[in-house]
């Protein structure tokens, strides 16, 4: 793809309304299982540490999505592309320095779907940062394209393809799904005995 001119500052931001749908679907199939497991547990010593639990998810998961959607920032001006992510931190990075973009659908380990990646790179083809597709708008995406120039086919890849493709794209951990599963069950293995432990403790005062 050739790259268009950059004449007045472009300025994008991942658009709810892209991402709506997908929340409403992941409301519907949480919520009800998230009542269903408060109502079965409503008479029991259980209710308080549960409820106390669902309601920390919540609103720390309604927090990050209100910091990602005011502060995950794209600009392009005066020959530099800054990125803000949901911190608040910026990296600049030099137009000219930027390869290019690629759309990679990614196949994770023991997950069913592929996740759908923008992946900015340099001119020696290593990953800048990646974008995650369905946050942002596809308008948005095209137009960035335009002026960052690569590819713009979508392909389908494993995360080790697009490791040996744009060198950084994962941490270590990511590299090696063996890791990531023990890590993963670990957190969660931990928050089951906080909740157990909640419980107990609700239960012997």
């Amino acid at each position: 793809m050739t790259r268009r001119r950059v004449v007045d500052e472009v300025v994008i931001h991942p658009s709810f309304r892209t991402y709506r749908g997908r929340l409403a679907t992941a409301a519907v199939l949480v919520f009800p299982a998230i009542g269903l497991q408060l109502w079965q547990n409503w008479h029991t010593e259980a209710r308080l540490p549960l409820a106390a639990f669902w309601l920390i998810f919540v609103v720390v998961f309604v927090v990050l999505m209100v910091a990602f959607f005011r502060r995950e920032e794209i600009k392009l001006a005066g020959g530099k592309l800054t990125r803000w992510n949901l911190l608040g931190i910026a990296r600049t990075y030099p137009v000219d320095e930027i390869g290019g973009m690629a759309r990679r659908d990614v196949d994770y380990p023991f997950v069913a779907r592929p996740t759908h990646y923008v992946v900015v790179y340099d001119r020696h083809r290593r990953c800048l940062f990646k974008m995650n597709r369905p946050f942002w708008s596809p308008g948005d995406i095209v137009q960035l394209h335009s002026f960052l120039g690569g590819v713009s086919a979508v392909q389908r890849v494993s995360v080790r393809d697009l490791e040996e493709e744009f060198p950084g794209s994962f941490v270590w951990p990511l590299r090696h799904p063996f890791v990531t599963f023990v890590v993963e069950f670990l957190v969660i293995a931990t928050l089951i005995v906080g909740v157990v432990a909640l419980q107990d403790r609700f239960i012997d005062h």
